[in-house]
Order: structure tokens, then sequence, then C-alpha cells
């Protein structure tokens, strides 16, 4: 769950990217990833999937196309990436 809001300008985003992609790259392929963004809006850039060479490579591409901008609303952000985790919990 990466923040975009209008705080993150400069290298905020910059950084919040490049911390983001290497956290795919330690995932191993037990392991499931999504990558979910929020401003005000709050978009799920890649649906949870297993870790794969294409999923971190999609969830790569989706990580560069944040851009900062609008207002905050960490608690939704948050929200949506605990569904996405709770929708592949194994008993």
């Amino acid at each position: 769950v990466i923040d975009r809001s209008g705080s993150m300008a400069g290298e905020k985003i910059v950084q919040a990217r490049q911390a983001a992609s290497y956290a795919l790259g330690l995932l191993e392929p037990v392991d499931r990833a999504a990558v979910v963004a929020y401003d005000e809006i709050i978009t799920v850039l890649a649906s949870s999937k297993p870790i794969t060479p294409r999923s971190v490579a999609d969830g790569r591409a989706a990580i560069k196309t944040l851009r900062e901008r609008g207002l905050t609303n960490l608690s939704e952000g948050w929200l949506t990436g605990c569904r996405q985790v709770a929708e592949h919990l194994v008993p």
C-alpha cells in the first residue's frame, strides 16, 4: 500500500517507488503481492497474485506509474490492502 498523496511530492515518491519495487524482489514463490495506491482515491494497481517473474515485473511496472496527487485517505488505502490479503488467506 503506497501513499501517492500530494505530501509525497519530490524525493518522497521516488523513494516510495524504489522501496516498493525492491520489496517485490525480496518475495518468494510461496508469497503473494498486490500493489495498492492511495490519495483520496484508492486504486488497486496490481491485484494479489502469487510471486512469479511475470507478477513481479507487472507489479514493478505498476509502481513506476505512481505520481503524487490529491489528499490522503490512509484508512481506506490500508483497508483495501487488507482486503487484498484477506481474499487469499490459507487456513
